[in-house]
């Protein structure tokens, strides 16, 4: 590149121009248009990650935003103690995308332990769920998750989850909701902060229920390769007037090992001494008009009779569904 030209001989010129009134009115709209935009332009983020209640550790909500759509996967516990997975497939975003909003949906399914038949998927609306990015009188990055089921509707206030050395770096790092379109009803979710990953992976338990496994704390072997332990927790019903944290408890289940290759990662995990490889992984195309189209993740080995392992190839969730998507 080169400086601009600014004189046409060795002194400086400078020259004022006189803007006519009709061209000053509308510098003006122009400036008081920017400044209505700014705080849009504050609230821009992008909301990827894992989010949690650090005052009710136990369950949390993964949050996959591709800008113009939104999956969030709930992690809860049923009225049982056992642990219940819900799902938001998209929805929509105010202009500002400030707030988003989208229908709640159940999922039942093979059980993890056998060969996955997405056939078998059944997807049932059981009420509506939003988000406030930026709700008024709160600092520090909270955000507002509501939900309704039936006549019970509750508010939580949420946060992002500390932890690795750096934080999300969303279309970069492999933060994203993972799955395996041959077998589309279960997935993995992961959030990358630097050398970390945090993982659930929800699936199906032998009676067919929801359940999830989570990952914390899966350490970088490589630029490419994470690897950690994996745990089964139950707790106070999502349905319950308040939230206990003292009554979850936490089994070690087994292990796994995630290794990406570009847009596909290969997910091993190993619960109660049985190995599964799932290959070709992708990134999970949400589309809201076809809620069917849910990951899976397995189940909690104490708790449950049996063991199995999943591994293949899996797909970013990221290409697909800005394909997808009306919209984009």
């Amino acid at each position: 590149m080169r400086r601009l030209p600014h004189s046409r001989g060795e002194q400086d010129h400078i020259q004022c121009v006189q803007l006519p009134v009709p061209a000053l009115k509308r510098l003006s709209s122009w400036l008081v248009a920017l400044a209505a935009l700014l705080p849009w332009l504050c609230h821009a983020e992008n909301y990827s990650d894992m989010w949690w209640n650090p005052g009710e550790s136990g369950w949390g909500i993964t949050i996959a935003d591709h800008e113009t759509q939104l999956f969030a996967v709930w992690y809860a516990y049923d009225t049982d103690g056992s642990p219940v997975w819900f799902t938001v497939p998209g929805g929509r975003f105010s202009a500002d995308r400030r707030f988003f909003s989208g229908d709640l949906y159940r999922t039942t399914g093979p059980s993890f332990a056998g060969a996955f038949n997405p056939g078998a998927v059944v997807t049932s609306k059981v009420g509506t769920a939003s988000f406030d990015f930026a709700p008024a009188g709160a600092a520090g990055g909270p955000a507002l998750f509501t939900w309704s089921v039936g006549p019970l509707a509750r508010t939580k206030q949420i946060e992002r989850l500390p932890f690795g050395s750096a934080a999300p770096n969303w279309g970069i790092d492999h933060t994203d909701l993972w799955w395996n379109s041959a077998e589309s009803g279960w997935g993995l979710t992961l959030a990358q902060h630097g050398n970390n990953l945090f993982g659930a992976w929800f699936t199906y338990a032998p009676s067919g229920q929801p359940l999830f496994i989570v990952m914390p704390g899966v350490q970088a072997l490589s630029a490419d390769t994470f690897t950690g332990a994996l745990y089964t927790t139950t707790g106070p019903a999502y349905n319950a007037a308040s939230f206990d944290p003292a009554q979850v408890r936490v089994t070690p289940a087994g292990s796994a090992t995630v290794r990406f290759t570009g847009d596909t990662a290969t997910f091993t995990a190993t619960v109660g001494g049985v190995t599964q490889v799932g290959g070709g992984a992708e990134a999970l195309p949400c589309n809201p008009t076809r809620p069917e189209q849910q990951p899976r993740s397995p189940s909690p080995a104490p708790p449950y009779a049996g063991s199995a392992a999943a591994a293949g190839a899996w797909e970013s969730l990221r290409s697909a569904w800005m394909e997808d998507l009306p919209g984009k």
